[in-house]
Order: C-alpha cells, then structure tokens, then sequence
C-alpha cells in the first residue's frame, strides 16, 4: 500500500527493459536477464541473468542500477513508457485467475477491491523524479544467489553492489 509502490514498478519495468536491451541485445551474454518487482504482502525486487560471463553481466547491472538512481528520464517519453507497461502488464495478467488475483490485492492492500479501479491512474501519476528516488530508496543492499562452479562466482562483482 506504499504510495511508492507505482514509482517502483515503473522503475523496475524501465531497469529490466534497459538490462534486455544492454545485456541480451547489445552485448549477446544472456538469454533471460530480467528484474522483476513481486509485489504480495511483502515487495520484493530482484536482478536475474543467466550467463557464461558473470563478471561483466553483474558490472553492466550495476551501471544501469546506478543510472536509473542517478539520471531522470526524459518527462516528454514517461508517458509513454507508463503505457507500454500497461500493456505489458495487463497482457501478462490476461486470465481469470490473474484478474480475480489483482482485484484480490486491492482488497488485501487497499482495503476494497474497487480501489483496483486507480492502478492506472496511479501509474500515470509517475514523475520523472520518483524513477531515482525510488531507485535510490530501494534498489540497494541487495542479496545474491549464485548457480554454478563455486570456483567461478563472481564475488568482487557481488561486493560492488
């Protein structure tokens, strides 16, 4: 119920998008890289790749962690944005069950499940400036678990978040 929560989504939704396009589209080291926002009782974020080149894919993380927390979006293209995550987000949650579930939510979090009618606007409502703020406020002092050759984790890429 957190009045920052749309700011978050739209953080982690832009994050995500840019982690594809440097991570998957540019550089070629991965297959699925993703940052997803969970939001249940309790939010959580996460960072996730798969990859043969640990290293660089969690230095490119952090550059586009800490350029999210540190540079505002262009106000003109937030709008924009703001709607292809709508579409995304509504196409994602297209079945009965995912509707029932976000009606659900709102009555959980909200306290009536018509308050689901203001997911919307309050995306809408996203400025420029809540994108770092909410970055810097949350997309820190994060955990990591690491598959594959222990012999191989990145550690010192680890320590830099």
């Amino acid at each position: 119920s957190s009045p920052d929560i749309p700011a978050l989504r739209v953080a982690t939704w832009v994050l995500s998008g840019r982690l594809f396009q440097e991570v998957r589209g540019r550089r070629n080291l991965t297959y699925a890289v993703h940052a997803p926002l969970v939001d249940r009782g309790i939010a959580a974020g996460g960072l996730y790749v798969t990859t043969v080149a640990p290293d660089e894919v969690l230095r490119i993380m952090r550059e586009e962690v800490t350029r999210l927390q540190t540079e505002l979006i262009d106000a003109r293209a937030l709008p924009e944005m703001v709607g292809l995550f709508l579409t995304d987000y509504f196409l994602d949650n297209e079945t009965n069950a995912a509707q029932a579930d976000f009606l659900a939510r709102a009555q959980l979090y909200k306290g009536n499940y018509e308050a689901a009618d203001g997911f919307v606007r309050s995306l809408r409502g996203v400025s420029n400036e809540d994108i770092p703020r909410v970055a810097r406020q949350y997309m820190r002092n994060m955990h990591w678990a690491y598959v594959g050759d222990p012999g191989d984790a990145p550690r010192q890429a680890v320590l830099r978040f």
